[in-house]
């Protein structure tokens, strides 16, 4: 859309226009200024806090996910299946990597065709605890461990980009409301 057709359909003098791209210029200045000042302690104390609110909130909100040993019926029931089965293949001292899973279409090669990282991180973690932590708990726990550290996991990556600590903290902190 041109700044004519602008014109025409906000009824705005062209001075209006001018003004507004002025300040629209200034604000962009004064962010890329600001960007690269060094920030000072009580503003790294608000960006930590901005980032942890999400976190602590996203915690509480998904405390049922691992107190109660129910599996979701979403995709969660076939990559607990999944789990189960890289479980089985590890305990009965066959290759993980490539394993029949019966409960698909009578019988399917799954990991041949999908990822098995997952549900052997999954299956390795529960092993790892010596059998003190049933699979299920120890698959809802990863979940939920990686759905909490999402909102660092977005920080981190942007800051590795290069963004600016509002955009960085803006934009980890409103993940968990998209």
């Amino acid at each position: 859309m041109g700044r004519e057709s602008l014109q025409r359909r906000l009824g705005w003098p062209p001075s209006r226009l001018k003004t507004i791209r002025a300040g629209l210029l200034r604000v962009r200045q004064a962010v890329e200024a600001d960007a690269t000042r060094p920030l000072t302690r009580a503003e790294k104390v608000g960006l930590v806090v901005l980032v942890a609110v999400p976190m602590i909130v996203t915690a509480i909100a998904l405390l049922p996910e691992v107190t109660i040993p129910v599996p979701s019926l979403n995709d969660d029931a076939l990559h607990y299946l999944f789990v189960q089965r890289a479980s089985q293949a590890l305990a009965n001292g066959q290759n993980p990597f490539d394993l029949w899973v019966p409960q698909i279409e009578a019988g399917f090669p799954q990991f041949f065709y999908y990822q098995p990282l997952p549900a052997l991180v999954v299956a390795g973690l529960q092993r790892l605890s010596l059998g003190s932590v049933d699979l299920l708990t120890t698959f809802n726990l990863v979940r939920w461990v990686l759905l909490v550290g999402l909102p660092l996991t977005v920080f981190v990556s942007m800051r590795w980009m290069g963004f600016s600590p509002i955009a960085e903290i803006g934009r980890a902190s409103c993940r968990e409301r998209v």
